[in-house]
């Protein structure tokens, strides 16, 4: 939008540009105007409520609604009979539009994943208009005096009356037809186009519109594309005969003015009245507020933002879940023990609470020495069976000597019965586990 801004900043304006619509964008643009110029993209709904509310403080958006997608319904139509100059006229007016040398303003294109919730608050959108259904563009206009003069062409055109009046836009478009000077120019042009292999697209066709606060009306290009109501939404408060190319809507006490397409880019800027159509609407909320913001898109997000959006309680889940399968599965302070046998715990649990009851009485700490006592003679059967063939004091002698342990302790936990305090009993337990360990070696 380089010539839209020279030609604010040649009318006193001043144009601020930012790169893609943010909250921070938003919250800090001055009071004035602020158009989307390009918005395919993905708006976020934080973002339409804060651009609403500096919208409703008395500031005028531009915005420009993203494609939905609409199939064409097949219309019968009657045949009507034509003279033959009618029909020549016709197909001359046909060929003129196609080798008019005319390019798109800006292709829009259709991405289910982009939003535009400012476009669905107003319940429009935008679609090429053979695309379109022929009743979903057709919305009640807001100008009583150019839908009585439409309803009076329709009647007059069905009762073959040939006296019709016309209107303005016919009247210049008969006038440029009729230019055989730009006729030649145009047939130039369409040469050099397809010498050059250039794509053209041709649309002569104009709009008149006129915003409430000017009193005089400018005829605008009329798109490739067309508005379409798909959902009820707030009425607005003026728009063109049938509403395809302009929608002005009241919010607070500020304006929305809504477009199919950016015609102020480029070169398009000077076809017909658009220029002039831009300053009116810079000028629409007369707050002499001369601040100009033009936002140059929106950012379209990511696979991944959108996945995160959309399924973020799914995402979380599935990641704890990987992470406690990880920590389960990885090694914690070394490897992970195997899980104990229930069986044999059960056994030692019970072989645990059995020793300790025997403890508290003097039969079962007898047994439990006797036990030892018993466990010491196997293993000298096994390893020292000669000792067991010596008289008692002389074996408990050669134990003594052999294994280092004092002859009195030895021939106490041998042979004197189980001692009553724990601290001699644990002694006696413990001298004859010592003997039968240093003849296990």
């Amino acid at each position: 939008m380089l010539a839209a801004s020279r030609l604010l900043a040649q009318r006193g304006y001043r144009v601020h540009e930012v790169d893609s619509l943010s909250l921070e964008a938003i919250d800090q643009a001055p009071n004035g105007t602020l158009i989307i110029s390009n918005n395919d993209g993905t708006m976020s709904r934080e973002q339409a409520q804060h651009l609403l509310a500096w919208v409703g403080k008395g500031n005028t958006l531009i915005t420009f609604p993203q494609m939905r997608a609409e199939f064409p319904t097949p219309k019968k139509e009657e045949p009507v009979d034509e003279s033959e100059d009618e029909k020549k006229d016709k197909e001359a007016d046909v060929e003129r539009r196609r080798i008019t040398p005319f390019m798109t303003p800006l292709a829009r294109r259709y991405n289910p994943s982009m939003q535009d919730p400012i476009a669905d608050y107003l319940g429009i959108a935008s679609n090429y208009r053979q695309q379109i259904r022929p009743n979903a563009a057709v919305t009640p206009s807001a100008n009583p005096a150019s839908a009585s003069a439409s309803q009076e062409n329709k009647t007059a055109a069905r009762t073959g009356d040939q006296t019709s009046p016309q209107t303005d836009e016919q009247e210049v478009e008969d006038e440029a037809y009729n230019d055989e000077d730009e006729h030649d120019y145009d047939e130039e042009i369409a040469q050099l186009i397809k010498d050059k292999g250039l794509t053209t697209y041709v649309d002569s066709n104009k709009v008149q519109v006129q915003l409430p606060h000017v009193n005089r009306p400018l005829q605008i290009t009329r798109t490739s594309m067309a508005m379409f109501n798909f959902k009820n939404g707030p009425r607005s408060v003026y728009q063109d005969q049938d509403g395809s190319q302009l929608r002005l809507y009241q919010h607070g006490k500020g304006h929305i003015i809504a477009m199919p397409q950016n015609i102020f880019v480029g070169h398009s800027l000077k076809w017909n009245d658009n220029g002039q159509f831009l300053l009116d609407c810079a000028s629409l909320n007369n707050n002499n507020n001369k601040d100009f913001t033009i936002i140059k898109g929106l950012r379209l997000v990511s696979w991944y933002e959108l996945l995160w959006q959309n399924f973020m309680f799914c995402i979380l889940t599935l990641t704890t879940l990987i992470l406690l399968w990880s920590w389960r599965g990885s090694r914690r302070f070394g490897l992970l023990l195997p899980e104990m046998n229930l069986e044999r715990r059960s056994l030692l649990e019970h072989i645990d609470a059995s020793a300790r009851w025997a403890w508290t009485t003097a039969n079962g700490r007898q047994q439990l020495v006797d036990a030892a006592r018993i466990a010491c003679q196997e293993t000298l059967r096994r390893r020292a069976p000669e000792l067991l063939r010596l008289a008692e004091p002389e074996m408990l002698e050669v134990l003594a000597s052999q294994t280092g342990i004092e002859l009195a302790s030895l021939t106490q936990a041998w042979r004197h019965k189980a001692a009553s305090t724990p601290l001699s009993f644990t002694k006696q337990i413990q001298l004859l586990q010592q003997l039968r360990s240093h003849y296990e070696r």
